[in-house]
């Protein structure tokens, strides 16, 4: 049996726990459509591999806003 560690399919506490904020958190990031998820009824679910996606790209994006205020700050 898969442990919720292992698991492609996460639910909001384990995606809270992966990215350290609270569990409201991960919810409202959820209902912005800020995080990718899906809805199954009540449930709100969460995949692995679209957060490990979208973790990479968001990091990216962070980066370029940094370099690009570091450029216009000179």
């Amino acid at each position: 049996m898969e442990t919720s560690s292992t698991s492609e399919i996460m639910c909001a506490d384990d995606v809270a726990t992966w990215l350290g904020v609270d569990r409201k958190t991960v919810y409202n990031a959820a209902a912005r459509g800020k995080i990718p998820c899906q809805r199954l009824g009540k449930r709100v679910l969460f995949s692995r591999h679209a957060l490990v996606s979208w973790s990479a790209c968001e990091s990216g994006s962070a980066r370029r806003m940094e370099a690009q205020n570091e450029r216009t700050t000179r």
